[in-house]
């Protein structure tokens, strides 16, 4: 009975067993977090970005080009640059989405869909291409430079922007819910007709702008992936955190907490059977 509990020791083990269980889950946990954390606004306003894959992606391969070329930076100043640049790269993404939204009404569920496609072919060619290794044997990149990665949290696997991206949830709460832009979004998505809105704004102008913050974030997470888990940048980098995110966002009911405890429960299926499978004598204690 007491062996079949994931907290207690096998084979041995100290209590920390459990500890070391999370700590491998969490890091699948931790960048779709970043997707459906901002999975608020966009839904507020009625926005369907279904492109976060390819945000995800397009803040992964800036991460990538500016971390090979960071060796000698100080790690703050590495850190920074690699991070601001992927979330850079995400914003640029959506402009093609946004743009034909503004200028031909084109719905945006499709074009960012699309886009999602045209970012796993730019990640395919890049490997194979501007940043394949050195060796030019593998498809992937080289290792970004060591002061340019994420540090981590001693005794885990959880790189610092996990506890960044924890701790930001009170400030978004506070910009979606207590100021008028948040106001605005959320007016917009319960359909309020254009003169209702603050400023001579369109609900697409709106929907447009609750983008940002959204592909900002996927962006952030793509860097985040490079610069804390994968350390370089190859094909099939994300097993699908974009797709999960909305999945856990709608699961939790758009609620911050409820976020938290949906992305465990999508999390731990993904990770838990690596555990168990790293150990025999824990395969059998875990999961049987």
């Amino acid at each position: 009975m007491i062996r079949s509990s994931p907290l207690v020791p096998c084979g041995g083990e100290h209590s920390d067993r459990g500890i070391r269980f999370f700590s491998a889950v969490l890091p699948s946990f931790d960048p779709s977090d970043h997707h459906r954390t901002r999975s608020r606004p966009r839904f507020w306003a009625g926005a369907l970005n279904i492109g976060a894959e390819g945000q995800f992606y397009a803040g992964a391969i800036a991460a990538t080009r500016a971390g090979l070329h960071l060796n000698g930076w100080p790690a703050p100043s590495a850190i920074a640059f690699l991070l601001f640049a992927s979330v850079g790269a995400g914003v640029l993404w959506v402009t093609v989405p946004a743009f034909l939204r503004l200028r031909f009404g084109v719905l945006e569920v499709i074009s960012t869909l699309l886009l999602n496609f045209v970012a796993e072919a730019l990640v395919s060619w890049m490997v194979q291409g501007p940043l394949q290794e050195t060796k030019r044997i593998y498809p992937q990149s080289d290792p970004i430079a060591a002061s340019a990665r994420l540090p981590l949290i001693p005794g885990t696997r959880l790189h610092l922007g996990f506890a960044a991206g924890r701790r930001s949830r009170p400030g978004l709460w506070v910009l979606y819910r207590r100021t008028w832009w948040g106001f605005t979004l959320r007016a917009t998505g319960a359909g309020a007709s254009p003169r209702a809105l603050r400023g001579g704004s369109t609900p697409d102008r709106v929907i447009a702008t609750a983008l940002l913050p959204r592909v900002g974030s996927a962006g952030l997470a793509g860097g985040a992936e490079v610069s804390g888990v994968s350390y370089a940048l190859f094909q099939s980098l994300s097993p699908g955190y974009g797709f999960t995110g909305i999945a856990v966002a709608l699961l939790a009911r758009l609620n911050p907490l409820g976020i938290i405890a949906s992305g465990l429960l999508f999390a731990s299926p993904r990770r838990a059977p690596a555990v168990c499978n790293a150990r025999p004598a824990c395969r059998r204690s875990w999961c049987t």
